[in-house]
């Protein structure tokens, strides 16, 4: 410590000790001690001081930003004491696609939600059968149902269920850019008889 003479090795304790020298060391260490303020905390052990940030009760880190992240807010216009809400979609892609829809001018664009109604989050995607031609965002009452496999093709009009909102509260379903490619579904037989170089079944693909 700073302007205190160390102890001589070999000599009494008590010898080495004065009124004095105690009271530089114990100021010494009163200076030395760390001063924590919220929302910092401090606990004392024996191999020092360990110093980390107290977390208010209720709170937590806020979550990563994701593709498709879907964010429901009161709409500060309506009636506070029968709120509607915004929702709006953070960027995502359906085969390197961005929906149409997603932005309003330079900002994210914001779908209309009624109080106390629940919403499902879709993503319809428009093909050729071959490829995706573009995508939209939209809220429907009813979930999307199972795509309609296609002869030896792609279906036209896919749905993605990216998530369910009500009011402020998002479930999030999607959370990564979506991918996908053409699956076979299921094959058929053949009634015979068959024409000359007909094939004996019929292949029904989806997207997947």
């Amino acid at each position: 410590m700073e302007g205190i003479s160390p102890f001589q090795s070999g000599r009494p304790l008590l010898s080495e000790i004065t009124a004095d020298k105690l009271n530089r060391i114990l100021a010494e260490i009163k200076r030395n001690r760390p001063v924590v303020a919220a929302p910092l905390s401090a606990r004392v052990t024996g191999d020092g001081t360990h110093i980390s940030i107290k977390q208010a009760p209720g709170t937590s880190t806020p979550a990563t930003t994701h593709p498709f992240q879907i964010i429901s807010r009161q709409d500060p216009d309506s009636n506070p004491e029968s709120p509607s809400y915004l929702v709006s979609i953070k960027p995502g892609a359906l085969n390197g696609l961005l929906p149409t829809n997603l932005f309003d001018d330079s900002d994210l664009n914001s779908l209309p939600l009624s109080k106390d109604t629940l919403k499902h989050v879709v993503l319809t995607g428009q093909s050729d059968g071959q490829q995706f031609l573009n995508c939209a965002l939209s809220l429907e009452s009813a979930a999307p149902g199972a795509q309609e496999p296609v002869a030896f093709g792609l279906p036209q009009t896919v749905e993605f269920l990216l998530g369910v909102v009500y009011n402020s509260t998002a479930y999030q379903i999607i959370s990564d850019n979506i991918t996908v490619a053409g699956q076979q579904q299921y094959v058929a037989d053949k009634v015979p008889p068959l024409d000359a170089g007909e094939l004996p079944y019929t292949l029904y693909f989806v997207w997947g």
